[in-house]
């Protein structure tokens, strides 16, 4: 079912496709656990359910905030009840065995782990979430549990790709230029996993511990979520991270 990002003696990070079920014309089709979109509850069970038992946790153990592009962090300690996670964007944790993550259709997903520190990161990166800097800040809570930028790895999930974020030139103009493809008289493209990437090296993270995902969700809108591809209500992405036991 899912998509391994990084599988180690300490860790693992994966997305989940939206598998076989998936349907052009069926918003729905396919894996989706998130909760607050119009998704039939049976369906969303089901879904859960199914992650949990490939991953042996409870199902109670899949931890997500409710998402709303903004810059806020909160540090989980352990199974927690999604509207506990309003206005959460991303997730930390030193528990183990609780799989954080967070839901995305075009926008970011981000995986963070420092292995030697035991500590985890879940975070949702939208064009309004990179600007107000929700990656940084993430990387900053983690620190606060003894995590090193320097030993943080990085794992950037499906999500849209400067070929198909085309956005108007209030958006493009709040990105560095040398992000942003210009197209003559029509609207720029921005690299938001671009922006991102420049975001965590900023924040300290070596180059060499990034790794970005080959894939652009609205080019593949059947593999992995996309609203640009199949409407603001429609399935989303569930990318995560777990410290093993």
């Amino acid at each position: 079912m899912i998509a391994v990002l990084a599988d180690t003696p300490h860790f693992i990070a994966a997305t989940v496709p939206r598998g076989a079920d998936a349907a052009e014309g069926k918003p729905y089709s396919g894996f989706n656990i998130c909760p607050y979109i119009s998704d039939d509850a049976a369906h969303i069970s089901r879904c859960r359910q199914a992650l949990a038992e490939e991953l042996g946790i409870e199902t109670e153990r899949i931890v997500m905030p409710l998402q709303t592009h903004s810059a806020n962090v909160s540090i989980v300690g352990g199974p927690t009840d999604i509207k506990s996670l309003e206005h959460v964007d991303a997730l930390v944790t030193r528990c183990r065995c609780l799989a954080i993550g967070v839901n995305t259709a075009d926008c970011v997903p981000v995986l963070l782990a420092d292995e030697e520190a035991g500590v985890i990161a879940a975070v949702h990166s939208g064009w309004r979430g990179t600007v107000a800097g929700i990656v940084p800040e993430a990387v900053r809570t983690m620190q606060t549990l003894g995590a090193t930028p320097l030993r943080i790895k990085a794992f950037i999930g499906p999500c849209i790709h400067q070929c198909c974020f085309e956005t108007g030139r209030e958006v493009a103009d709040l990105f560095p230029a040398d992000l942003v493809l210009e197209y003559g008289e029509g609207n720029p493209h921005v690299d938001l996993p671009g922006a991102v990437i420049r975001q965590l090296a900023d924040a300290g993270l070596p180059v060499d511990n990034i790794t970005e995902y080959p894939v652009c969700s609205r080019c593949n809108p059947l593999e992995y979520c996309s609203a640009r591809g199949a409407g603001f209500d429609s399935a989303r992405t569930f990318s995560f991270i777990m410290l093993k036991d």
